[in-house]
């Protein structure tokens, strides 16, 4: 999935979501939002794990860690949060920068060393 698609995809979704709210319907995912979801949420995690290794790779070498992160399985992943990230990358970034390079950015923003 590239970053543009992850953004379209979620601006549709969200979209969706308030759409449905206005008109007073519950919100339930289509099956493509579900598709779409179960493909951003295993990149995701796919991210995050290659995330932590590089993390803990700095830190086992005695570098400084690019970021602190929790314990595994202590922090829920909010994609609100993760989508207004996404948007903030300059338009003529977007086709250049990779949905991993935005998670890394990602995790390094949420995750900060105090």
């Amino acid at each position: 999935m590239t970053l543009p698609e992850a953004i379209a995809g979620i601006d549709a979704l969200f979209a969706d979501a308030r759409a449905r709210a206005q008109s007073g319907e519950t919100f339930a995912p289509t099956d493509d939002e579900k598709a779409f979801l179960q493909r951003l949420f295993a990149a995701q995690q796919r991210y995050g794990q290659d995330y932590r290794a590089l993390v803990d790779a700095q830190k086992a070498a005695g570098e400084t860690p690019r970021s602190c992160l929790p314990p595994p399985g202590s922090h829920a992943f909010k994609l609100e949060e993760f989508a207004e990230m996404l948007r903030a990358i300059p338009e003529d970034e977007r086709a250049t920068t990779s949905l991993r390079e935005a998670s890394y950015r990602f995790f390094d923003q949420q995750f900060r060393c105090e």
